[in-house]
C-alpha cells in the first residue's frame, strides 16, 4: 500500500537555539612517539621501520617472572556518556602474536578502580596492523583512564616473553560516534522530520547527515494480515510542543482502504542507562519503551523525538 493519507502534526513554536558538533582531539601526549618515550613510562624509542614519522615505541618483555609494559604517564580525562576512539598501530616479531592494549579506569581523584580495566587482546603481525575500538561506557565513578601497552598477554606469573612495536597511539572523543541511516521528509524549517529504519535506535543527539536523501512521503509495504512499523523522527531547532498526531484512513488500489483505527501512533520513550553491559554499550538516555502517544508532548531544542507508527493490514 504505497499511497497513504497524511500524518498531520500541529505544532506551537517557541524560541530558537542551534546546537554545534564537538571536535575530536588526541588526548595521548606524544602518541606518535616522535619525541621518543616522552610522556610514557616504560618502553624505548625505536627507529627500525616506524609506521609513520621516524620513531615508534619498542617494548621488550624478556622476563619470565614479571610482565613488562609501557603506560601513559598522564591520566586521560573522560566524560561519561561520550564515545571515545582508541587506536594504535602494532607490529611484532612473529605473526599471530597476541599483544595487550589496556584502558585502566581511575576515579575523579586519580585513584585506580580495581576490577574495571578494559583489556583488549590485539593480534599482531610482522607488518603494521591497526587496532581500533570505540569505547562508549565507563564505570559510574570514572573520571580518567590510562593507556597501557604490552607486547605479550599479561599473566600473574609473567612467564610470556616477546617484543612488539607501537606507533600512532590515539585516544580521544569520537567525532562521529555512529551513522544514522535516514531519509528526510522535511529537511528545512523549525521542526525537521526524517524517517529512520524501524530497527535503528535513535539517540537524542545523533543527527542524520544533512545531505541525506529527501522523500516526498513516508511509504510502507505490507502483506495482508500483516503489521508493519515505521519510525518518524522530529528534530526541533527550537523549543516546541507536539499538540496532536492525526492519521487519516489509507487509500489503496481498486478501492482498498485501511481504516485510520488500524494505524497506531506511539511515543518512543527513553531510559537512562547508568550501568552498561560492556565497553561498547551506550550510556545516557537510550530509546526503549513505546507508550501510546499522549499529547501534548514537549520538544526541546536539538533533542530528537521519534514517533513509532504501526499499520495493521486487514486480512
Amino acid at each position: 500500500m504505497r499511497n497513504c493519507g497524511p500524518l498531520v502534526i500541529a505544532l506551537i513554536l517557541a524560541g530558537v537555539i542551534s546546537p554545534g558538533p564537538a571536535q575530536a582531539q588526541n588526548l595521548v601526549e606524544n602518541g606518535g612517539f616522535e619525541s621518543g618515550s616522552a610522556g610514557w613510562d616504560g618502553g624505548q624509542a625505536g627507529t627500525d621501520g616506524s609506521h609513520s614519522g621516524s620513531v615508534c615505541l619498542m617494548v621488550v618483555d624478556n622476563s619470565s617472572t614479571t610482565s613488562v609494559e609501557s603506560r601513559t604517564r598522564a591520566l586521560l580525562p573522560v566524560t561519561r556518556g561520550r564515545s571515545y576512539r582508541l587506536e594504535v598501530w602494532i607490529r611484532a616479531t612473529a605473526a599471530g602474536r597476541q599483544t595487550l592494549v589496556t584502558l585502566e579506569q581511575y576515579d575523579v581523584s586519580g585513584k585506580w578502580i580495581s576490577g574495571r580495566n578494559y583489556d583488549f587482546v590485539a593480534p599482531a603481525a610482522t607488518e603494521w596492523t591497526l587496532f581500533s575500538r570505540v569505547v562508549r561506557a565507563f564505570s559510574p565513578t570514572t573520571g580518567f583512564v590510562r593507556l597501557v601497552l604490552r607486547p605479550v598477554l599479561w599473566t600473574e606469573a609473567g612467564e610470556l616473553t616477546g617484543t612488539a612495536w607501537f606507533d600512532d597511539a590515539f585516544f580521544g572523543p569520537e567525532a562521529d560516534a555512529s551513522t544514522q541511516y535516514a531519509t528526510w521528509l522535511r529537511s528545512q524549517g523549525p521542526i525537521r522530520v526524517w524517517r529512520s529504519p524501524a530497527e535503528q535506535k535513535v539517540r537524542r543527539d545523533a543527527y542524520p547527515p544533512a545531505d541525506a536523501l529527501v522523500e516526498g512521503a513516508l511509504t510502507l509495504e505490507a502483506a495482508r494480515a500483516e503489521s508493519e512499523p515505521a519510525q518518524l523522527v522530529l528534530l526541533p531547532d527550537r523549543n516546541d510542543q507536539l499538540t496532536a498526531a492525526t492519521v487519516s484512513e489509507l487509500a489503496g488500489p481498486m478501492g482498498a482502504v485501511i481504516p485510520a483505527a488500524d494505524v497506531t501512533v506511539r511515543e518512543v520513550a527513553y531510559l537512562q542507562i547508568v550501568y552498561p553491559t560492556d565497553y561498547s554499550s551506550y550510556t545516557g538516555w537510550m530509546p526503549d519503551p513505546l507508550p501510546l502517544l499522549r499529547a501534548p508532548l514537549s520538544l526541546a531544542v536539538g533533542v530528537q523525538q521519534p514517533l513509532w507508527l504501526t499499520v495493521r493490514v486487514p486480512p
